[in-house]
């Protein structure tokens, strides 16, 4: 068996290992536990709670697709009181951490569950604020950063000593811009990314398969998208705890998430076509550490280094296509190299380049005297082509 540490740390709570479940594809864990010890897994992250008891929406509310579902279940819920009386104390006889799922139509309905779960004694709370198949509060909250930001403080405020974690919508222009409010509300963690908004129409009635039109779109047809969000965030957030999910059916897709940032990752879809996933995500994910000579798990968040000499350059993106620019790795020791630009030339929000320099008119990218193969302080202009090899 290969020899590595597999315990992790998600905003100060120590996980055995970094596989969690995803809220809304796990229950409360009864029926999983027919098939293996619930302590087998690093977190479980319990079905939604509302403040009050929920019906959820009128069937049909699943929808298969080529590479997932569509779900549109609407939060089906007994509501916070009921869980905590009839479903913590189950989930606490395994030795794994609880989180705690909360929506609410009003931020007033996140303080009340938060300050009530806190109570309880659950090791996290995540705040939904991105579900796309509520018509009121959820979506609304995850679109805006202002609206994201108040509900962030009044659970911080409600939560006592119960770290809160926020989970992130993909729907919206830049995942970075509802990060970055949530964070300086408070956010002790972010889980992304939730469902995508997608539809399916039946061709011989003209209408959508889903009572409610459209839904959330899982499974593995998102894990493209999930890490390049996570990516985002990590680098515009630098050391601020990811849970990552989305799409994570083996160990090579959370591996994906690791090096691009999350700290942890979630199952989810992948459950309902095999209970073990979990179990499977995690074995995989141990050796492909050992395969890598890492002596614990965690050395692979954020790795991303080993993909290229230089790493992959942590910044954000304004349009530039065909160009090059300077960028540098994160992690400590990264070297300045030049980079092409796909679709895109990276710059970070404030005006700098990770390589340093203020992005003056035209300029691309000021390459700092240490930058390497390049001359020291060379500037390389809008069109401008060097002639030696960029890094990959």
């Amino acid at each position: 068996m290969p020899n590595v540490d597999m315990s992790v740390t998600l905003a100060g709570v120590t996980l055995k290992n970094p596989v969690v479940v995803a809220s809304g594809t796990f229950g409360f864990g009864r029926e999983y536990n027919q098939f293996y010890d619930l302590g087998e897994l690093g977190g479980i992250c319990a079905k939604g709670l509302t403040l009050h008891r929920r019906e959820g929406n009128p069937a049909p509310r699943i929808a298969e697709t080529p590479m997932g579902i569509l779900n549109s279940v609407g939060l089906q819920n007994p509501g916070v009181d009921a869980f905590i009386e009839g479903e913590l104390p189950f989930l606490r006889q395994f030795d794994t951490k609880v989180i705690a799922n909360i929506s609410g139509n009003t931020p007033e309905e996140y303080g009340v569950m938060c300050e009530k779960l806190s109570g309880a004694g659950v090791d996290m709370i995540e705040v939904n604020i991105s579900c796309p198949n509520v018509k009121a509060g959820g979506l609304a909250y995850g679109t805006r950063p202002e609206l994201a930001a108040e509900v962030t403080k009044v659970a911080k405020a409600h939560a006592g000593k119960t770290p809160v974690m926020v989970k992130l919508s993909p729907n919206v222009t830049d995942v970075t811009e509802i990060a970055k409010a949530v964070a300086d509300a408070g956010a002790d963690a972010l889980s992304l990314i939730n469902t995508l908004r997608g539809m399916r129409i039946d061709v011989n009635t003209g209408r959508p398969i889903l009572k409610m039109n459209t839904g959330g779109l899982s499974g593995p047809a998102v894990l493209p998208v999930a890490v390049r969000m996570v990516w985002e965030v990590s680098c515009a957030l630098p050391g601020m705890p990811i849970l990552g999910m989305g799409g994570v059916s083996k160990g090579e897709d959370a591996a994906q998430l690791m090096l691009a940032g999350a700290s942890a990752v979630a199952v989810g879809t992948a459950l309902f076509a095999d209970p073990y996933a979990p179990i499977s995500v995690r074995d995989g994910l141990e050796q492909i550490a050992a395969r890598k000579g890492l002596s614990k798990v965690s050395e692979l968040t954020g790795g991303e280094r080993t993909l290229g000499a230089g790493g992959l350059p942590c910044v954000s993106h304004i349009p530039h296509p065909g160009k090059f620019f300077v960028g540098r790795s994160r992690h400590a020791g990264g070297t300045d190299r030049l980079y092409p630009a796909p679709d895109h030339l990276h710059l970070r929000a404030d005006g700098h380049f990770r390589g340093g320099g203020v992005r003056p008119p035209g300029l691309l990218a000021l390459l700092p005297g240490a930058g390497q193969p390049h001359a020291p302080g060379r500037e390389v202009r809008a069109g401008q082509r060097p002639g030696h090899q960029p890094g990959v």
